[in-house]
């Protein structure tokens, strides 16, 4: 049988991100499935200060310059968890800049 991966989405955790309720809706897709919580850091991406004010989006904007992590960095760590053999699974990965450690 392949491995199955779930796809990964970008959105806040919720009270509803309980293992339990994930745990269940995830039964069903087989006992093969793997699911990895990633957890990024401040990420250099177009979206940083999209909707702040200018003098918010400005910060931020210079922050990202001086200590935001490449997007390759969080695919990285998504790659890593993809590679392990099957019956392996990577529970939960934070990647984050050293200086937000």
């Amino acid at each position: 049988m392949p491995r199955r991966h779930a796809v990964p989405t970008r959105r806040p955790a919720t009270a509803e991100d309980q293992p339990s309720k994930i745990d269940l809706s995830f039964t069903a897709l087989g006992p093969d499935l793997r699911v990895t919580l990633v957890s990024p850091g401040f990420t250099d991406t177009e979206g940083v200060g999209k909707g702040a004010s200018p003098e918010a989006a400005a910060a931020l904007a210079r922050q990202r310059e001086e200590i935001a992590m490449p997007p390759s960095a969080v695919a990285a760590a998504v790659g890593y968890a993809i590679a392990q053999p099957a019956g392996i699974d990577i529970s939960e990965i934070v990647v984050r800049p050293t200086i937000q450690s």
